[in-house]
């Protein structure tokens, strides 16, 4: 019905889907009662709550049909979610897309349909709240708003139910991890007193299939044969024997370890692969092997690999969870990889098991091994956790993450008011008297907040609070785990900056193309005038249009460089001797008012063109210069390696007015200035963007009102390179004749081009359709010796045309003319069918001096 027309957000809709994790789950109140409603209030017979899959339209909830999914391509739903808003169809019957539908011309004979899609935070539609009926109808205002409200609502119950399936897991993660580690503390009890590994391995099994509900599984170690072949060693395994032979057969090998090779299966793929695998439907997958006959049905697997410097020692594998496994699961169960993995290193290192058991002899007392492993686990966490007293919000124990975080030790936040550290000082007293009065299992929240760092920047955060309320067991406290948002906001910003500069990289794009062709026209003409007997006065005003136009090229060459639309030859050059010698220029046309102080180290090579690298310091000093006048001042230049030396960090520092935070937030912004308009157009610090993106660098700035302003360029550096050898400028020579094919939609630019190939000699076939010039070809392909083309054609793109010519004359010399050299262009450069890339405008001196060259 719907063709297969997907979502344009598909990808990222079926993801939101599969978060929530809601498909095939049993029928809950709260969503039937929203069926049951919008049934009532609407007068409808049918009503359906469906989630829009891959393949199908699953019905969480449902009033009217006695059937649970439909086939994508049938469902009502599918095409509901394509729509902004609303989708309402008041006759069915003679709808193009429903009148063949089975409902529609069979039972139970729907004739109206309405769709509200259901739409996550991010507005992309996961389903649809749908109702149909037997008869014609046109949906109310308050309907639609009514049926709008229940949508959302919906959403709203989705979301609640992934949060309360979150904590759910959370709650469930706390008492694993908490027996966990009372297991691990015995199994390493064990190894210290010398038990053997099977035994220990086995208790070990034993309580982790308990904690994970899982039937059967193993932990074995990876192996390798003399043969360099892969195979598992089990150090535990279940017994699932099925008969006598099979009980015997696992009591006298077992305890020795059994071997399987067969790398063809869930736990060789995990072996092979070095990572995570969850199956919730192993029957069907890939590397399914199956099972013996008798053997225990094998209907969820998880294998989790034990990894050392990204080598697999051994593994986990869990079977059979009803629930099925989870990623949240499997972080749950670090501390019992680690330990695995601790021990199979034991046991492959003996000098390392005796200090291991040196270590935990040590350790006498069961306390205390448990607070080292609780510890350790703390300790190891990259994100931030803070215990805090309720009722004065002083911090109680805090993690090094979040010490780090905000630029302390933890010893330093200890006994400290949590608000010391907060620009929002009311939000801990909201969340503590919200928690205390939420219903258990609800005392949760999630937030944003900023923190200040020691040193008094924002430390942007994303912060989850939990409330552990008073027990017979436990005192009141309240837990936050805090991750630190910088990184995210950053990326953030450089996205929001680059879709600015693209977008305005489309439009200057757009307009150099036409004012290339328009320059290309005028430049020519004037080259063919300037070859005519004409007086001294005007071959000095013909040689002003040339020059004229020659500076309209370069304008639009830097248009261009802006827009990203065109790309120079970026070499290996001497970071330190290209800015001494920008330097040296810019030095001269600096105030003398003003004091340019400069540091700069030997940084070696970067791979840039020495013309952007004088752009970018030229932008950045004169902007300086601007926040200094008239005043006097001093800007500092410095050229130094980053601590990692894998880059070099360009500085420039002035002492000049600064900026507020409004306008730092906009200073890349394209046309966006604080000067005087005659003294300033906003592309300066654009391109200065722009050029150092390309490079793969980054551009920082940090400015205070009244304190000055610094920007911190960093370019990557490269390891060893040599400077290219330039060739010799090449000479025009005397050209022999010779037959070109020209195409050039621009039909001025194709007369003069045309006009000016003849002059030189030449025999030229011109055409101002990419099309006929191919059909063309097609029949004289043999007489040519060159075939010239414009890339923007209106017909068959230049690129297109030259790919069909050089399949039917591969050795024939082809020149590409083009505003912008696309990836196509480049590819077809490099596969050797493009003899010439020429940038527009064209020199008709130079275009001679090419063909001379062939």
């Amino acid at each position: 019905m719907n063709d297969n027309k997907l979502h344009p957000r598909e990808t990222q809709r079926l993801k939101a889907l599969a978060y929530f994790d809601i498909l095939d789950t049993e029928p809950e109140k709260e969503f039937d009662d929203i069926v049951s409603y919008v049934k009532d209030a609407l007068n409808v017979p049918i009503v359906v709550l469906a989630l829009v899959d891959r393949t199908r339209a699953w019905f969480k909830a449902k009033e009217g049909v006695d059937f649970s999914q439909m086939d994508r391509n049938t469902a009502f739903s599918a095409e509901a979610i394509l729509c902004d808003g609303l989708m309402e169809v008041s006759n069915t019957q003679s709808h193009q897309q429903f009148c063949q539908h089975p409902m529609v011309t069979g039972t139970p004979g729907i004739k109206f349909y309405a769709g509200q899609p259901i739409k996550t935070e991010d507005d992309l539609a996961i389903g649809s709240l749908c109702i149909f009926d037997d008869k014609q109808r046109v949906l109310e205002a308050g309907e639609k708003k009514l049926l709008a409200l229940m949508a959302h609502q919906a959403m709203s119950l989705i979301e609640r139910r992934k949060q309360k399936y979150l904590l759910e897991l959370k709650a469930e993660a706390l008492n694993i991890e908490k027996r966990m580690l009372e297991a691990i503390s015995k199994i390493q009890n064990g190894f210290i007193r010398g038990e053997g590994n099977y035994g220990l391995f086995s208790e070990f099994l034993g309580e982790l299939l308990l904690l994970t509900n899982s039937e059967y599984g193993f932990i074995g170690e990876v192996l390798e044969n003399k043969q360099g072949q892969m195979y598992l060693k089990t150090h535990a395994i279940t017994d699932v024997s099925w008969n006598d032979e099979t009980s015997s057969w696992y009591r006298e090998n077992a305890p020795d370890g059994l071997e399987f090779t067969n790398l063809n299966t869930l736990f060789g793929k995990v072996m092979v692969s070095g990572e995570v695998l969850i199956s919730n439907n192993a029957p069907v997958h890939p590397n399914a092997a199956g099972v013996p006959h008798g053997h225990p049905p094998l209907t969820q697997f998880v294998g989790i690999p034990f990894k050392v410097s990204q080598q697999v020692v051994g593994m986990i594998g869990l079977a059979n969870r009803p629930q099925g496994y989870t990623n949240t699961l499997v972080d749950v169960l670090t501390p019992v990889i680690d330990t695995c993995t601790s021990l199979i290193l034991a046991k492959r290192n003996n000098d390392e098991k005796k200090i291991q058991q040196q270590i935990l002899l040590e350790e006498t007392a069961e306390n205390l091994r448990l607070a080292s492993q609780f510890n350790a686990i703390y300790e190891s966490l990259h994100e931030g956790v803070v215990e805090a007293d309720p009722d004065t919000s002083t911090i109680v124990d805090c993690n090094s993450a979040f010490a780090m975080m905000l630029g302390y030790n933890a010893c330093d936040l200890v006994g400290r008011s949590v608000n010391d550290f907060s620009v929002e000082k009311d939000v801990f007293e909201c969340t503590i008297q919200s928690l205390k009065t939420a219903e258990p299992g609800q005392r949760v929240q999630n937030f944003e907040k900023n923190y200040i760092h020691k040193e008094g920047h924002i430390v942007p955060a994303f912060v989850t609070v939990y409330y552990v309320p008073k027990s017979s067991t436990t005192k009141e406290s309240l837990w936050a785990l805090v991750k630190d948002l910088t990184q995210v906001k950053r990326d953030e910003e450089r996205r929001v900056q680059e879709q600015k500069m693209n977008s305005l990289g489309t439009l200057s794009g757009g307009i150099a193309h036409d004012f290339n062709n328009i320059l290309g026209i005028i430049m020519a003409n004037a080259e063919m005038a300037s070859l005519a007997n004409i007086d001294d006065n005007l071959s000095r005003r013909i040689d002003a249009i040339i020059e004229a136009s020659n500076r309209g090229a370069e304008l639009v060459s830097r248009i261009l460089t802006f827009s990203r639309k065109t790309s120079y030859e970026r070499r290996a050059i001497n970071y330190k001797q290209m800015v001494e010698s920008a330097l040296v220029l810019i030095s001269n046309a600096t105030p003398s008012t003003i004091q340019l102080n400069t540091h700069i180290e030997d940084c070696g090579c970067i791979n840039a063109n020495a013309n952007d690298i004088s752009q970018i310091l030229m932008n950045l000093i004169s902007n300086a210069v601007q926040a200094i006048e008239p005043l006097t001042g001093i800007i500092t230049v410095t050229l130094s390696k980053s601590p990692d030396l894998e880059s070099a960090m360009l500085t420039i520092r002035d002492t000049g007015v600064g900026m507020d935070d409004e306008t730092a937030k906009q200073i890349f912004d394209p046309f966006f200035t604080t000067k005087h308009q005659k003294n300033g157009t906003g592309l300066g610090l654009s391109i200065v963007y722009a050029l150092i993106d390309e490079m793969d660098g980054r551009i920082q700035l940090e400015s205070k009102l009244g304190e000055g302003t610094e920007f911190r360029v960093e370019l990557p550096l490269i390891v060893s390179a040599e400077e290219p050898v330039m060739a010799a400028d090449a000479r025009a020579a005397q050209s022999q004749a010779k037959h070109i094919l020209l195409i050039e939609d621009e039909e001025y630019l194709l007369s003069v081009y045309k006009e000016a190939l003849r002059m030189g000699g030449h025999h030229v076939s011109a055409f101002n359709s990419s099309e006929e010039a191919l059909a063309h070809f097609s029949r004289n392909h043999e007489r040519y010796d060159l075939v010239i083309t414009d890339d923007e054609m209106p017909d068959l793109r230049g690129t297109d045309l030259i790919s069909q010519i050089h399949e039917l004359q591969p050795n024939l010399n082809i020149f590409l003319v083009t505003g912008h050299v696309t990836h196509s262009a480049l590819l077809l450069n490099e596969r050797g069918a493009i003899k010439e890339l020429i940038n527009k405008p064209v020199s008709i001196d130079e275009l001679l001096r090419l063909i001379a060259a062939l």
